[in-house]
């Protein structure tokens, strides 16, 4: 029976329950019933039910939004309400509850909804502040001297800020969505009276030491820096934390766990000694080039020892690591030992022949080899040692015979303790080796025609290919002037290293009219691999790459030389714009609007201008960052379309749309789907140079444009515009596609030849890049399921709209909100259970709708072919009509079971007729998230 026990007038209830409101007017109460491991209703029930209580508003004011909480310029009229001693005591009442998880943030952020943290953190700060203004949290920079705060001030606004930097983590790893909080129910007023004179006694509080505070406010500090792949800046805090800790022990405030703290310093490479675990060692050895490895003790995993054989094989090769010709043999025979170590019963891996071919070819090899495997003789396991002595057979049935004879000749110790006289006997007496043919190549090279390379073409080819691999620019410079001292072809280009490099256009021109040197080539190296870079998504290499080719025009301040030098910043910040593009929410964007402006003053200038690309990522960053009034008092034919849509964000915003300035975008949208319109009048934006206006974009220039768009409000335009399009080329009104902004769109005209699947296929591509930058946009996950809906593609339709009811109701954490989820998303929600054959799921969406639809809820619940788990669902249900009908039905049929499940439904005392309608929408509700929860399980996580 689902009986909310924090709302008083809800029966029957245990004698052991306690009802809220009794801790309010017995305050000894709380902390016994808190020491109560079962106790109920727990400490996480009567937290979130004080702090929803204390934010119910008089019935006059309106709905409490989430932007009104963090928004400074609100607090004020917010406290207003808030300052009464109604809401002041239910606010004392979750501090102490908080108190008892002795303010453990780790709790409070896993078991409280993310609203109400915000709640009960500003709540926190205005109940110390004593007269200051201590919940605006931008006064706390003000604060020069912390010594003339109260302790509970300096505990409250530190809390506050370890809040802000955890909460920050796990919001963004959670994925969790802002939300409007709905209204919440007080409970009986008249106690709270009798509290009128209660207040905190912070003296009752723990002493912390200076030292435990630092340290904790230093750990969650640095936890925010690694979060921020700051390693360095994160390293130097972790590294002050444990030096702190040394002399700390874990107390009721002070909870860093000692292994987390030593793998975040390895992890920033803060701090490696010899005491360091061997796996420690062996990760902070791969940063540092492998100086220090220790492989005698076998507990590094495997594909770590294969990782380190492969990149010092590399190193060596390409000379960025020195070390004795040996120490790769050594490394080689260590691993073959170790993986003959790992076996599965009795089998035994063999050695690699490319490892029997090193030590043949090795004039050490034998001894490196007798030398690695008298380390593990050491070893006493005789599962171990058996497996090496199948591991040393194996290599000496592949070796020569004369290296046989080498290996096993009398005086190595370390092989008569694995084998016996006539195990030795045996080996030694094996058949000789097969003789090998030698075939004489000369006449076939001849026949070929191959020539020999001389050493100087050869030295060409190997800097050459390390020009290719490098991206550091003083080693480039080093590599390049080798090349150029050894005679270049006038007519090389550099560019003929790799043919996957491309430099733009007006810097290819410049630079190529440039005599070949060391200027040229560095340069036009740098801005090639900066695209690579590019191309990788690596924008903050390619920028750096970048920066080094605009330092090395500095040598020079000719008209020439400054040229290059424009165009080039131009492609740096092309590729910061690309940046903002990818990264979007994650992207700092500092002075990367102003630039943009200024870039475009050029366009139409006389002298240097950017290329267009550059012109239009500018375009397409200031209608992104929303700077549409900017954009509309310019006017370049090459860029209509992001212009005409920075018009129009800018008219529904602010005069709520009109058909003028949609318009604009429609005549130029229109046509490109148009397949009866002239294919000769499309064109490309960069296949024209002039931009004349009398001809049509191209698809591929919408679609570039639609998928730069991140802005919301541009991005429900387009949508809007394509949904317009869909519904009257479908033209049922059952199947349309329902958004924002539909009316503002002119009609089709019918001379138009538009094929609808092309329409649908640019609407999903659109719609499915832009939830990968806004997942949790309400508006955008419907018209999702919508489109999946007219598709036919109902389980995916299911799917989507019940991820955006979980954003609504924070996870089921609330009810829905009737605004939010309108009343066709059920009824179509309905429908695809329908055409699944989920008919009792389809009956229960029946009652979530406004005007329930009892003729198909009674249908569907007739239904005896249903899919779905039947009676499953029927604790879910909260209609009396529909219950009784189900009873009804079950009876007709003689299914007892069933029946008596319903009988037991229908008591429940929270689905009494006489009950008020307070308890009634407190039942129904409980139902409709569970029901909902069991639907989100079933089509979103399955």
């Amino acid at each position: 029976m689902d009986v909310d026990l924090l709302r008083p007038g809800m029966i029957p209830i245990a004698p052991n329950t306690k009802l809220w409101f009794e801790f309010l007017i017995e305050p000894s109460l709380l902390e016994e019933h808190l020491n109560n491991p079962h106790a109920d209703p727990s400490a996480t029930e009567l937290l979130i039910k004080f702090l929803y209580s204390s934010m119910e508003r008089p019935k006059d004011l309106p709905l409490i939004d989430i932007d009104d909480l963090m928004d400074n310029s609100r607090i004020d009229k917010k406290i207003e309400y808030r300052k009464r001693k109604k809401y002041e005591c239910l606010t004392i009442w979750a501090m102490k509850i908080v108190s008892f998880w002795e303010w453990d943030l780790n709790i409070l952020q896993t078991r409280v909804p993310i609203s109400l943290q915000i709640i009960f953190v500003q709540d926190l700060l205005d109940l110390v502040s004593n007269g200051m203004n201590l919940i605006d949290f931008e006064s706390h920079i003000s604060i020069e001297d912390l010594s003339q705060l109260k302790d509970e001030q300096i505990f409250a606004i530190a809390l506050f800020h370890r809040w802000t930097l955890n909460v920050i983590i796990n919001y963004t790893l959670s994925k969790k969505s802002s939300f409007t909080l709905g209204p919440v129910q007080d409970g009986n007023e008249d106690v709270l009276l009798k509290l009128e004179m209660q207040t905190c006694n912070w003296f009752k509080g723990l002493t912390v030491s200076s030292a435990e505070f630092l340290s904790q406010i230093m750990y969650d500090y640095a936890k925010y820096k690694f979060f921020k792949a700051q390693y360095e800046e994160a390293g130097i805090y972790f590294k002050k934390c444990k030096k702190l800790n040394m002399n700390l022990t874990p107390s009721l405030f002070h909870k860093i766990k000692l292994e987390e703290l030593n793998g975040f310093c390895a992890a920033c490479s803060s701090e490696i000694t010899e005491k360091s675990s061997l796996l420690m060692q062996f990760l902070y050895s791969t940063q540092t080039n492998h100086n220090k490895t220790d492989n005698q003790i076998m507990e590094i995993p495997m594909f770590l020892r294969d990782a380190l054989e492969l990149d010092l094989a590399s190193m060596l090769s390409l000379g960025k690591f020195t070390a004795s010709r040996d120490m790769l043999l050594h490394i080689h025979t260590m691993n073959a030992i170790r993986r003959a170590s790992v076996t599965s019963g009795e089998i035994v891996l063999l050695p690699p022949e490319d490892y029997v071919t090193k030590i043949k070819f090795n004039l050490r090899g034998p001894e490196i080899f007798l030398k690695d495997i008298k380390l593990c003789t050491q070893i006493k396991d005789k599962k171990f040692r058996k497996n090496i002595k199948m591991f040393v057979c194996n290599v000496l049935l592949k070796c020569p015979k004369n290296l046989v004879k080498d290996i096993l000749k009398d005086g190595h110790e370390e092989i008569h303790e694995l084998f016996g006289d006539e195990d030795i006997h045996k080996l030694l007496t094996l058949p000789e080796d097969i003789p090998t043919i030698n075939i004489d190549m000369s006449k076939r090279l001849d026949r070929l025609k191959i020539t020999q390379i001389n050493n100087v073409n050869v030295q060409k080819v190997l800097l050459k290919n390390k020009i290719s691999i490098e991206y550091d620019s003083s080693n480039l410079r080093s590599l390049l002037q080798q090349l150029h001292k050894m005679d270049v072809d006038p007519m090389f280009s550099i560019l003929d290293i790799n043919y996957e490099w491309q430099v733009p256009l007006p810097l290819h021109s410049l630079l190529m009219g440039l005599p070949n040197g060391l200027f040229k080539f560095l340069v036009i190296i740098l801005i090639a691999k900066s695209k690579e870079m590019i191309k990788l998504n690596d924008f903050e290499r390619a920028k750096l790459l970048l920066r080094e080719a605009e330092t090395e025009t500095k040598i020079n301040n000719n008209i020439m030389y400054s040229k290059i030098r424009q165009l080039i910043s131009w492609e740096g910040l092309y590729t910061e714009m690309l940046q903002f593009q990818y990264e979007f929410k994650n992207f700092a964007i500092g002075d990367l609007v102003e630039r943009c402006k200024q870039c475009l003053e050029f366009v139409q200038s006389d002298n240097l201008i950017p290329r267009q690309e550059i012109a239009e990522q500018c375009v397409l960053t200031l209608l992104n960052v929303g700077e549409w009034e900017y954009l509309t008092k310019r006017h370049y034919n090459c860029f209509k379309l992001p212009l005409a849509i920075a018009y129009t964000c800018l008219d529904v915003n602010k005069f709520k749309g009109t058909k003028k300035s949609a318009k604009e975008v429609w005549d130029l949208i229109l046509p490109v789907f148009d397949y009866g319109y002239s294919a000769t009048n499309k064109r490309p934006l960069d296949g024209d140079p002039q931009c004349t206006q009398n001809r049509v974009l191209s698809q591929n220039d919408i679609m570039r444009v639609f998928l730069s768009l991140r802005d919301q409000n541009a991005i429900q335009i387009v949508l809007s515009l394509l949904a317009k399009i869909q519904n009257v080329l479908r033209d049922e009104s059952a199947m349309e596609l329902i958004m924002p902004f539909l009316n503002i769109w002119p009609v089709v005209p019918n001379n138009m030849s538009i094929p609808l699947r092309n329409i649908t296929e640019v609407l999903g591509i659109v719609l499915t890049e832009s939830l990968k930058y806004h997942p949790n946009h309400i508006i955008l996950l419907k018209l999702k399921g919508d489109l999946q809906y007219v598709m036919g593609h109902y389980s995916s339709a299911m799917k989507w709209y019940l991820e955006a009811i979980v954003i609504v109701s924070d996870y089921f954490a609330r009810p829905v909100l009737k605004p939010m989820i309108e009343d066709y998303v059920y009824k179509r929600m309905m429908k695809c259970c329908m055409q699944m054959q989920n008919f009792t799921q389809a009956a229960i969406l029946c009652l979530f709708q406004e005007e329930i639809d009892y003729a198909t809820a009674f249908k569907c619940a007739s239904e005896t072919n249903s899919c779905d788990a039947l009676d499953e669902y029927y604790d879910y249900i909260w209609d009396i009509s529909l219950l009784e009908f189900l009873i009804y039905w079950h009876t007709k049929l003689n299914h007892q079971e069933h029946r008596q499940k319903l009988l037991k439904t229908i008591g429940a005392l929270e689905l009494n007729a006489n009950n008020n309608e307070e308890i009634k929408r407190e039942a129904a509700n409980i139902r409709k998230l569970k029901f909902l929860r069991a639907l989100s399980q079933q089509y979103v996580h399955p």
